[in-house]
């Protein structure tokens, strides 16, 4: 059995050989009529030379001439070259006169009238007709024409040269045609090779991608045919089709890591839910000091697991692309609020807050919005010491919100920057869990950011603090008050 590329050639070869048998059946015809046309055009004009020469002759010799005086003219000893035939027949078919053409010592035969008798003559007089010669293959153009007493004139001329010239000219028609079939058909054959020729190539492709070869491309020139451009959309259709697989199996990879990392953060409350209550159930906890340390302890972990999960739903919520809430939020008095919580938590903390002296109206879930910006100041509250200064900064840029709040703290290194919104990614300094957080926290804040159709970056490096710019589209259609 053919694998699928030969059969895909072995199919090319004969498209391309029925493509090539068309044409040339076509051409074949073209030619065929053309040549047929061109001969009898040129087959007409030569005998209608010949029989406007029969007419002339003809008018003259009746204007002119007795059947008599033919008879004497024929019966001279030397009459001298003819190029036509001169015959003169009674009513009763009898041959007055005959003068052959030639000359006297070579004659050439005259036409065969044996079948026709006088009456058909006349009935055929003033229409040239063929005939052959009599004995020989000799055709003859003969015109029939009456005397006034009755005779008929029958002038013939030989017209073998004109047809030797149609014949000639049929075969010069014949060779040409034979050449022309071989130089276009061969031409037409390469034409159609180097044409087809990335179809071929687009064969091989889909069977190097049904190999598992996705990068596997068409290679396309600077020519702009059609079976180019359908070379580079198909390229443009697998370099697509190449993304969906890779951002699937990219999908896949996190989802693998996400649930990975999530068993793997819910089965640590749970072990220490599991050992305090073994051992309040085995009589460990045998003082009411300890059965309040093992309730208290309980009661952490249960907390910090219903977060956990909450946030895992809000992350799950997102990926579906679930619709948020959508209202006018004065983002400025969010910006504030927040800033005003974390100077309550920690007040003797340095502050620098720059925001416009006008309401910012963006569309969005003000709840999730306020826990972004919560969230964003959190960090900086439990990343940093207390006495690192933090700045926030609102302002619009190009129609856009432009939020960005930063610290001064340590900063972070290359890699736990580039990975600062992986999911339950901490970096090196933040391992230990004492702080409750679960990972998930700028995960969260991107995943909200895009659901309101914005971006978030993060800029750090060591020993320069943190800066988590965040850009939200403006509402410029809502007042400037989101109660009215």
């Amino acid at each position: 059995m053919l694998e699928p590329s030969a059969k895909g050639r072995r199919r090319l070869r004969s498209t391309r050989g029925r493509l090539v048998a068309s044409i040339m059946a076509a051409l074949l015809v073209v030619l065929t009529i053309a040549g047929t046309a061109a001969v009898i055009v040129v087959r007409d004009r030569l005998i209608g030379r010949v029989d406007h020469d029969l007419e002339s002759t003809s008018s003259s010799i009746v204007a002119f001439t007795t059947p008599s005086e033919l008879a004497a003219l024929g019966q001279r000893p030397n009459p001298g070259a003819s190029t036509q035939a001169t015959i003169v027949i009674d009513a009763t078919g009898s041959t007055l006169v005959r003068i052959p053409a030639g000359t006297s010592s070579h004659p050439v035969p005259p036409p065969d009238l044996s079948n026709y008798s006088v009456a058909d003559l006349v009935a055929r007089a003033g229409t040239p007709f063929t005939r052959h010669a009599v004995g020989s293959s000799i055709t003859y153009r003969v015109l029939a024409t009456r005397f006034g007493d009755g005779d008929v004139l029958l002038v013939a001329a030989p017209i073998t040269d004109q047809q030797e010239t149609i014949h000639q000219l049929v075969t010069i028609q014949l060779v040409a045609a034979v050449a022309a079939l071989l130089v276009i058909g061969s031409l037409v054959w390469l034409a159609t090779r180097v044409t087809i020729k990335p179809i071929e190539d687009m064969i091989g492709v889909a069977s190097a991608i049904g190999g598992g070869d996705l990068g596997a491309r068409i290679d396309t020139d600077a020519t702009s045919t059609e079976v180019t451009r359908l070379a580079e959309a198909l390229n443009a259709m697998l370099n697509q089709l190449e993304d969906a697989f890779a951002a699937k199996d990219a999908s896949e990879s996190r989802l693998r890591r996400f649930a990975a990392d999530a068993s793997h953060e819910l089965r640590t409350p749970l072990t220490t839910i599991q050992g305090w209550a073994d051992l309040y159930a085995s009589g460990g906890a045998d003082s009411a000091e300890m059965v309040s340390k093992a309730m208290d302890r309980i009661g952490r972990e249960t907390q910090r697991m219903s977060r956990l999960v909450e946030d895992l739903l809000l992350l799950a919520r997102l990926d579906q692309e679930r619709p948020l809430d959508r209202a006018p939020v004065d983002l400025r008095a969010v910006v504030a609020d927040s800033v005003e919580d974390l100077r309550t938590n920690e007040p003797l903390r340095p502050i620098t807050v720059e925001l416009p002296s006008h309401a910012i109206i963006v569309a969005g879930d003000e709840a999730r919005l306020r826990q972004v910006v919560a969230n964003l100041l959190t960090n900086i509250r439990v990343h940093t010491n207390p006495d690192v200064a933090a700045h926030v900064t609102l302002e619009v840029d190009d129609a856009r919100t432009r939020l960005v709040i930063s610290d001064e703290g340590p900063g972070l290194s290359e890699e736990d920057a580039a990975r600062a919104f992986d999911r339950f990614y901490r970096s090196e300094g933040s391992r230990a869990r004492s702080s409750g957080g679960t990972g998930l926290g700028l995960a969260i804040v991107q995943s909200l950011i895009e659901a309101h159709g914005g971006t978030i970056t993060l800029t750090s490096a060591p020993g320069r603090g943190v800066a988590l710019t965040i850009r939200l589209p403006v509402e410029p259609n809502i007042t400037d008050n989101p109660d009215r």
